[in-house]
């Protein structure tokens, strides 16, 4: 079974990647800060890591500024535009309720088709009867 890699991010998603981007850069400064009270220099994976998380938070406030412009020319959709969707919408239900249709009656005529007529108790023994002779 295939796993579905389509995903969306909302702009919940977005601003929890930056507070967690804000409160590990937050955490990174305090580790410097500690490292270089020591009398020592931070190590290159510690200077790494503030970079990625810098790098991330970038990303993510250019992922909510797209959402943003993205959700702006939603609202300056034509009137054009939202009669054409409307009368798709509209094609949808009708393409639906007539695909409904045809399961029912397709589901009605295997349904009826199926199964053997039963027999009689009396009509069992005739054929019964019938095969010895």
């Amino acid at each position: 079974m295939a796993v579905n890699t389509q995903f969306m991010f909302t702009e919940g998603h977005i601003r929890l990647l930056i507070w967690m981007c804000e409160a590990q850069a937050q955490f990174i400064e305090e580790a410097c800060d500690d490292v270089l009270k020591e009398g020592s220099r931070p190590s290159e994976n510690l200077m790494h890591c503030r970079e990625g998380v810098a790098d991330l938070k970038c990303w993510a406030l250019r992922l909510l500024d797209a959402l943003e412009e993205e959700d702006d020319d939603e609202d300056e959709m034509d009137d054009d535009e939202a009669e054409f969707i409307e009368s798709l919408s509209e094609q949808a239900k009708t393409d639906v309720e007539a695909l409904r249709d045809a399961l029912q009656v397709r589901w009605n005529v295997h349904r009826s088709a199926g199964g053997q007529k039963r027999r009689a108790p009396l009509q069992g023994l005739r054929s019964w009867l019938r095969s010895l002779l």
